[in-house]
């Protein structure tokens, strides 16, 4: 029940106070990043071109979407999905990096929109600690993953 209400909050902030115009442009961005080929064959050090690649094209889009708090919580889901896929060094299909972006995407919208604003009281009306709160918030956020791939366009 908790998994539907944070979907359904994070459905309500997209089509309003965190709409993101070019969230198909940030998946596209990190899906040509993630499949640079010099980031798998070892030919720059780092798959440093993959990641400037990615840099500018967020940046970009960043520019252009100034002021969407949707796509600011995009360009930094894909950030941290390419760092984690650039980490495993295998290619990856273009489906599976769409669907860790709209996992990692949906996670930081509810953290953002809902749980950043409850976590202290919380934690403390459920006796949790920082550590104990930390687990129950990752624990939720696993169970989102199914539903969050459906709900990223």
């Amino acid at each position: 029940m908790l998994v539907d209400s944070f979907i359904k909050a994070a459905a309500h902030a997209l089509r309003n106070q965190a709409q993101s115009p070019s969230l198909s442009e940030v998946a596209s961005v990190l899906c040509e990043s993630l499949n640079v080929p010099s980031l798998h064959n070892g030919a720059t050090p780092s798959g440093l071109e993959a990641f400037e690649h990615l840099s500018n094209g967020l940046d970009d889009i960043g520019t252009k979407d100034r002021g969407h708090i949707g796509t600011q919580l995009a360009i930094r889901a894909a950030e941290k999905v390419f760092v984690e896929q650039a980490r495993r060094m295998e290619v990856v299909s273009s489906e599976q990096i769409q669907d860790r972006l709209g996992e990692a995407f949906v996670a930081d919208l509810v953290d953002h929109q809902c749980l950043s604003r409850v976590r202290n009281g919380i934690a403390e009306k459920t006796n949790r600690t920082v550590e104990q709160q930390h687990a129950w918030e990752q624990g939720l956020k696993e169970n989102l993953k199914p539903q969050a791939r459906k709900l990223f366009p």
